[in-house]
């Protein structure tokens, strides 16, 4: 049903489409997206949806609310204009203009970010749900934790310090190294890292070994990744990591180069002098 030309919103002839639809839609301007969009021909419409969101969803952290119905509505059409592509020898045929995923993906970005947002608060309140959420039946387990570890990244000590307490006095389902690693990252505590780094390796574990060698300051760096190699699971791990830091900090590729000399790390160590290019081959 076309709106009466009295309260139709105005469309400026003298911008071009897509600029014009960028514009409304950093302001939130649901009833000119509603309208104008909507009238434009397939061929139009659907590689300008396609570009509009395409930048969106790159470049604007924060989407208004007031979008969200519109974005919704967009999620659950179908694009007209297919393309057929070869694959493995079969004919495969797919939207030319996949507009409908853009903007379930940027929907699934502003839910994360209210999640984020939601567990900060309730984190730094103390009243966090760990029970509601960790659990081993939890089918949405996975989105959420991530939800919890970029939450923890806007704590103080003080509360990662509280927050850590408050899951070691029970038996939460934790399915991986990730929160574990954020709170002993976050707060540079030793015996943290050490607790994390006795666990059985994963890629969060790893991943904090190479952070710690990129990150904390060096000394402290080197004093830490000495010490995971104390963990014979986190070995290797930690040699990588430690050459990471040699990058940066003397101490780290001598203390490599001593280790290739002799001892039982010998082979290892000079293995991954090598890999990081610290020797001549």
């Amino acid at each position: 049903m076309r709106l009466p030309a009295a309260v139709r919103p105005p469309i400026d002839n003298g911008l071009p489409i897509l600029v014009q639809a960028k514009k409304e839609m950093r302001s939130g301007n649901l009833a000119w997206l509603q309208y104008h969009i909507p009238t434009l021909a397939p061929k139009q419409r659907e590689p300008l949806l396609y570009v509009l969101l395409s930048q969106y969803y790159q470049f604007q952290a924060v989407i208004p609310h007031s979008l969200l119905p519109w974005l919704q509505q967009i999620a659950h059409e179908r694009p007209t204009l297919m393309e057929t592509t070869q694959s493995d020898g079969y004919q495969i045929t797919h939207p030319r203009y996949d507009y409908p995923a853009l903007a379930r993906a940027i929907i699934r970005h502003w839910q994360m970010q209210q999640r984020r947002k939601l567990y900060a608060d309730q984190l730094r309140e103390g009243q966090f749900p760990w029970s509601q959420i960790f659990r081993a039946d939890n089918a949405k387990l996975l989105a959420q934790q991530q939800s919890v570890v970029d939450a923890l990244g806007v704590l103080d000590h003080k509360q990662l310090w509280r927050t850590y307490r408050s899951i070691e006095q029970h038996h939460y389902y934790f399915p991986d190294n990730s929160v574990l690693a954020a709170i002993a990252y976050h707060l540079e505590d030793p015996s943290l890292l050490a607790t994390l780094f006795a666990h059985p390796v994963d890629q969060y574990s790893v991943n904090a070994a190479k952070a710690i060698a990129n990150h904390f300051a060096p000394a402290m760096a080197f004093a830490t990744l000495t010490q995971a190699l104390s963990y014979p699971q986190m070995r290797d791990y930690a040699l990588d990591a430690i050459a990471i830091l040699a990058k940066r900090y003397p101490n780290a590729l001598n203390y490599l180069k001593q280790l290739s000399q002799k001892g039982s790390l010998r082979q290892q160590a000079t293995q991954v002098l090598a890999r990081h290019k610290l020797i001549k081959p």
